[in-house]
């Protein structure tokens, strides 16, 4: 049967081949339905397994995190923690470069800190609600994301020296 003839009786011809669109419409699916912890998340992909990364504040040897999320590509800073249920305690999310974050999309508040690249503290942001924007720091070179309470948990200021470790 031809085209034309399946038109002519009221039929529709299906194409099976996918257009260009339809890819960048399936990678945007991807990347927003991914979780940020587990299988296929940021977390899984940039701590390579078992290893563990320990953020530590080198004024008061307090840890701040020990685990940390690496979002150095154009799309995991995209995607950062958006849809994701919560951060864990205990775990961080580091965006390079970055100078400024922004909670759209998230059901739960997160503290930011701010750093240059020696990782000196050069702002903070407490509890930043869902839907807002943080101010632009132009000395800070990235930002770590923690769950909301840790830098007053940790007792965390601005001028700061904050310490990766790994192991």
């Amino acid at each position: 049967m031809k085209a034309s003839d399946a038109k002519l009786q009221g039929l529709r011809c299906v194409n099976h081949t996918k257009p260009a669109s339809y890819r960048k419409i399936w990678a945007f699916f991807v990347l927003f339905k991914t979780p940020p912890f587990g299988k296929g998340g940021v977390f899984s992909l940039s701590l390579g397994g078992e290893r563990r990364v320990k953020l530590i504040n080198q004024r008061n040897k307090e840890e701040l995190a020990t685990q940390v999320g690496k979002a150095y590509s154009f799309l995991t800073r995209l995607k950062g923690l958006i849809f994701s249920k919560d951060l864990p305690d205990g775990c961080s999310l580091h965006l390079k470069p970055c100078q400024s974050v922004h909670t759209y999309f998230m059901n739960y508040p997160i503290d930011v800190v701010f750093v240059n690249k020696h990782l000196e503290i050069v702002g903070i942001v407490e509890s930043m609600s869902p839907r807002k924007v943080s101010k632009v720091y132009r000395s800070a070179s990235s930002v770590f994301e923690f769950p909301a309470g840790t830098v007053s948990r940790t007792n965390t200021n601005i001028g700061d020296m904050l310490e990766i470790n790994e192991s």
